[in-house]
């Protein structure tokens, strides 16, 4: 049809309001839990952190309130701002998968997940690497600390949670891409699954002296972890894509590494301060934009779309 709209099927009984209701229900309640993952883990770290800080690694509790302090208010405040993306990524990802499940289009349904999936590591990727490269002078630039120890510790923190900026961006996406397949449930078991273990890690390692708030971001990184690998799994499994990882993986991985590099070689040859900081940021992007069109990672017609998504 020339509107492309899809018509009641005759055959199909309608249903009644229960039935409906049932239905939106079952849609609904994995769709909200699997949203909630962000303060879910905000919420376990707000309950866990000190207590064990304080009773296991015997810090003091001012101490531990300073610690917990700086990684909620600065490291994960922080790692929000591209996480933000992944949102972004995700909410996209359902219509565009349900609407090709509606029309029996699985090819368009491969090609969906592709694109999903590529983008997902093509702004994940070096949002990770660039924030874990320029961690301390990101939060010399945006905060201030009492003490040079204290910055040192929150930006040894920041440059081990980056690295949750690549998973949670993958995390988000295999969920969207699995909601619009209507195998919501699936990224609700797999993020319990990872809460679980991100509770046993916070448990143990924030209560070793030698680890101590760390284990926060160590358990964060498996909890993601966690989510992420099923995930992957099923979204391979479900829409008959084959792995493909040269220009999902493998071409921004690439250009990441490059981007590092030389924002890494920069922050070596060039004074600090906050100006010098915003620049190397600049120079990052321009560094990673060029190399993934380079070898052909990101093409040109992806980027205007890519900045309106980004603008919304």
């Amino acid at each position: 049809q020339e509107n492309d709209t899809i018509l009641q099927n005759p055959d199909i009984p309608m249903l009644g309001s229960r039935e409906i209701n049932r239905k939106l229900l079952s849609l609904a309640i994995p769709v909200t839990i699997g949203a909630s993952i962000v303060p879910l883990a905000a919420f376990i770290d707000s309950g866990m952190i000190v207590n064990r800080l304080v009773n296991g690694a015997g810090f003091a509790r001012d101490i531990a309130r300073a610690m917990y302090g700086r990684f909620s208010g600065y490291v994960i405040t922080l790692i929000n701002v591209p996480t933000a993306l992944a949102i972004a990524i995700s909410m996209s990802m359902v219509p565009a998968i349900s609407a090709n499940i509606a029309r029996g289009d699985k090819e368009a349904v491969k090609r969906s997940t592709h694109s999903g999936l590529r983008m997902a590591f093509l702004l994940g990727l070096p949002c990770s690497f660039g924030m874990n490269i320029l961690a301390e002078p990101i939060l010399a630039a945006v905060y201030p600390f009492t003490s040079h120890e204290a910055l040192l510790q929150t930006a040894q923190l920041l440059s081990l949670s980056s690295y949750t900026i690549i998973l949670f961006t993958v995390v988000q996406a295999t969920s969207g891409i699995l909601q619009g397949l209507h195998k919501q449930r699936i990224p609700m078991y797999t993020l319990l699954a990872g809460v679980a273990f991100k509770v046993l890690i916070n448990y143990f390692l924030i209560a070793t002296p030698e680890i101590n708030i760390l284990g926060a971001s160590i358990g964060s990184l498996v909890c993601y972890s966690v989510s992420m690998l099923p995930n992957l799994y099923y979204v391979h499994k479900y829409t008959g894509l084959k792995p493909d990882p040269l220009p999902i993986l493998f071409k921004p991985l690439f250009a990441s590494v490059v981007m590092a590099a030389v924002i890494y070689l920069l922050t070596k040859l060039l004074p600090e301060g906050r100006l010098v900081t915003f620049g190397l940021i600049v120079v990052g992007i321009v560094v990673y934009v060029a190399v993934s069109l380079l070898i052909g990672s990101l093409k040109k017609e992806e980027i205007k779309p890519l900045l309106k998504r980004l603008k919304k």
